[in-house]
């Protein structure tokens, strides 16, 4: 009695551990619940495949879910025999005329007529002259660096001008003087004398000798005095502002050259993106408009507004 007790608890425990026959799962249409049924098949895989047949399309054999990044061999190996495309079980692709390879007659397990599958015909890869020629209308990046930094008013022909004035002011003399002399001076003389003379033992007294003289100066002076200090002709005091001013501005500028470079490509893999997958959900569509507008905008505030109006004159 026991032995038959155990008997039939192994055959009920057997039962429940049998799948039920035909329990596969159909990869287009299926859920990422249905997914997750099947084995080494996580939440990620399952969403991988749902994204994959929304870009592009339905599976039609069983093996293109090899296609799916993260999908190889191992995991097709293990799934394969519990996976179908509308009908199609286990990689078992049919031509147009609805046969399977084993199948001749064009009947299914069962004997049903099964549904063709056409394949379309495959659209050509476009090439990379082809995908960038889309963009070739718009301003190129160094036309956009450009207006960059001159709606920055960053110049460095600026710089160089700063230094030359700089390195002039140390020609100017520290000192000019220039003096202005004027002399007037009216002078009056008069002189008087008398002559004594002896001769031949005889003493005599000349006449008087009396003297009148006018002395008039009128002298101009002029000079003038300069003075330099070579020290600032070699280094000015001025010149460490003009360092610094210098320092900061090139930072600047290699801050807004890095900042606009990166928003304009950016936008362009955006752009490559949407040409290359074209077939996608609406809400995925709104959203690359939306960016797309967002890297535009972003630009143009770093170009007072030259992006935009240089697509308005080169779109054709």
């Amino acid at each position: 009695m026991k032995t038959g007790f155990i008997s039939v608890l192994v055959l009920i425990c057997g039962l429940g551990l049998v799948a039920p026959a035909g329990a596969v799962v159909d990869i287009n249409t299926a859920t990422i619940s249905e997914l997750q049924t099947l084995p080494r098949i996580g939440p990620g895989l399952a969403q991988a495949i749902i994204d994959y047949r929304e870009v592009n399309g339905p599976f039609l054999s069983t093996r293109d879910i090899m296609d799916v990044p993260r999908i190889g061999d191992s995991i097709y190996e293990e799934i394969k025999d519990l996976i179908t495309v509308d009908g199609a079980i286990a990689g078992g692709a049919m031509d147009v005329s609805g046969r399977t390879p084993g199948d001749p007659g064009g009947m299914g397990s069962e004997g049903s007529m099964m549904t063709p599958i056409v394949r379309p015909t495959p659209t050509p890869e476009p090439t990379l002259e082809e995908v960038m020629g889309h963009f070739e209308h718009e301003p190129s990046i160094r036309e956009v660096q450009h207006a960059a930094i001159r709606y920055a008013e960053i110049n460095p022909a600026q710089f160089a001008e700063w230094r030359r004035n700089v390195r002039g002011r140390g020609l100017w003399p520290e000192l000019l003087q220039f003096t202005v002399g004027h002399d007037t001076d009216d002078d009056e003389g008069y002189s008087r004398s008398k002559t004594i003379g002896i001769s031949g033992g005889t003493a005599y007294l000349g006449p008087d000798d009396e003297a009148w003289d006018w002395d008039t100066d009128n002298d101009w002076d002029y000079e003038v005095r300069m003075r330099w200090n070579l020290q600032d002709y070699c280094f000015h005091n001025d010149a460490l502002k003009i360092s610094s001013e210098t320092e900061k501005q090139v930072e600047l500028r290699q801050e807004i050259l890095e900042n606009i470079t990166k928003l304009y490509f950016d936008r362009r893999r955006l752009q490559v993106e949407t040409v290359l997958q074209p077939n996608v959900p609406i809400a995925l569509k709104v959203k690359r408009q939306l960016q797309l507008e967002e890297f535009t905008a972003a630009i143009d505030a770093m170009t007072g507004g030259f992006f935009s109006d240089a697509l308005k004159r080169t779109t054709p």
